[in-house]
């Protein structure tokens, strides 16, 4: 199960979205979904916070690779504040240079 939250910040023109549960094949539609309701908005900054995901798999990693690349494409700077899962994942994979992790 994962739940997710987006919110704007527009004192910086932030969008967070906010994560909880398992990033899998079986919830990267949600969060796909998220992604796809703040770019076309152009942001400044896009965070994605991660903190409190338990689980991700190579799925959840190819869901974040898609949204870097498209809040690249729409000028908005992409970040992930990971929790230990994520983290792991995305040293392990060796994605930081399109995956850039920021603490909280």
């Amino acid at each position: 199960m994962l739940l997710i939250d987006v919110e704007r910040e527009s004192a910086n023109d932030m969008a967070v979205v906010r994560c909880s549960g398992e990033i899998d094949v079986a919830t990267c539609a949600a969060l796909i979904e998220s992604f796809d309701s703040v770019i076309p908005d152009r942001p400044q900054h896009l965070r994605v916070d991660l903190q409190d995901v338990s689980f991700i798999d190579s799925t959840g990693i190819g869901c974040l690779v898609h949204a870097a690349l498209q809040a690249q494409a729409a000028g908005t700077t992409f970040e992930i504040v990971p929790g230990e899962p994520t983290m792991r994942f995305i040293r392990s994979s060796g994605l930081g240079n399109r995956l850039p992790m920021v603490s909280a």
